[in-house]
């Protein structure tokens, strides 16, 4: 049995014997999921007023001005600042090439010794600013800007990470949302420079189906933009909260054909978590197909499939590991990869 099935066998194991109490408040659901099932729970029941004060004050910061009724507003503008350290592992901190020989046929390439990738842990911290602009009803604008640098002692190299996002989010009527969204991220390592940006329309429908059994369904429009090439992507996904409080999410992503680039043709992603008391755990993975790239005239195709377990404390900091599996009909580009990161709460001021 390979290290990759052996992991996925006892992350399961370990996935299905946790206890956990029913409830909304799950930190891998969205917000305005967990929201809609704090509604759909409490439709007419009584309610304590501490937590009538505490769902008021949720719908306001969704940009529902009146909430639930409740005296008092919230700001119409925030904006935080965070830091926080980060550590984690890289199979690949240089940005460099497989240590192996390149075979096509009868062909035989052997690289430069001096670009093989390189391994090992990173030390550092990221910095950035996040923060809501409510303009409507139900309406508002969320923006995240941040960078990262993490160092290896051993290598004495780093890995530079720059992120930003903005993202309108609209409730339109009767629980459907249209949100319009745009990122970029860039990681700079020492052979490599790259970039990536994406633009995308979604629309989301908010449903309820068996009792306690909350949903949020929508489909989406993506045009990414790579370095060398840009693709239009079209995203369906369902994201979940059960009676027991389970949340689950699944997202498939069709790629158009770009010719002769090794680009996306069609990924399932998926995830389950729950709380567990004041911490959480999670269980998430994806099976990506790439296809139409091309090597001297040959053709290359490669699927990945990755599964990952992550716990988040009480105290904010989370601890992920996982592994990551790659095959290629150029065997050359096939490996197996583990991840490993600690993330830590931010400090926000």
């Amino acid at each position: 049995m390979s290290h990759f099935l052996k992991f996925s066998y006892y992350v399961f194991v370990m996935f299905a014997a946790c206890e956990v109490s029913a409830q909304c408040i799950n930190n891998q659901s969205t917000e305005r999921l967990r929201n809609f099932c704090f509604l759909e729970r409490h439709k007419g029941r009584e309610i304590s007023p501490e937590f009538a004060r505490f769902f008021d004050y949720r719908l306001k910061q969704a940009g529902y001005a009146n909430g639930i009724g409740l005296s008092g507003s919230v700001k119409q503008n925030n904006l935080d600042y965070q830091l926080a350290p980060v550590i984690y592992y890289s199979s690949n901190i240089n940005g460099g090439n497989p240590n192996k020989k390149l075979i096509l046929g009868n062909l035989e390439f052997e690289g430069d010794k001096n670009l093989i990738s390189k391994k090992g842990m990173l030390v550092g911290g990221s910095t950035g600013l996040s923060g809501r602009s409510i303009y409507d009803e139900g309406k508002f604008l969320d923006y995240n800007f941040s960078t990262s640098y993490a160092h290896s002692i051993n290598h004495k190299i780093g890995i530079l990470n720059v992120y930003g996002n903005i993202c309108a989010k609209n409730h339109v009527k009767n629980f459907w949302h249209l949100d319009i969204c745009t990122n970029s991220y860039r990681v700079n390592k020492k052979i490599i420079d790259d970039y990536n940006q994406n633009m995308s329309i979604n629309l989301t429908k908010l449903f309820s189906s068996l009792t306690g059994y909350h949903h949020e369904t929508s489909f989406g429009i993506n045009r990414k933009f790579f370095k060398n090439y840009s693709q239009n992507q079209a995203i369906l996904g369902i994201e979940n909260i059960s009676f027991s409080g389970i949340s689950s999410n699944i997202k498939i992503n069709y790629g158009e054909q770009v010719s002769n680039i090794l680009a996306l043709k069609n990924a399932f992603d998926w995830s389950f978590s729950k709380q567990m008391g004041k911490n959480s755990i999670s269980l998430f993975g994806n099976i990506n197909r790439l296809w139409d790239g091309k090597i001297f005239g040959k053709i290359r195709n490669e699927k990945s499939k990755s599964i990952n377990i992550g716990y988040k404390f009480s105290n904010g900091v989370e601890v992920t590991y996982g592994i990551t599996d790659v095959e290629s009909n150029i065997d050359y580009y096939s490996s197996t990869n583990h991840v490993f990161n600690i993330n830590f709460i931010n400090f926000n001021f």
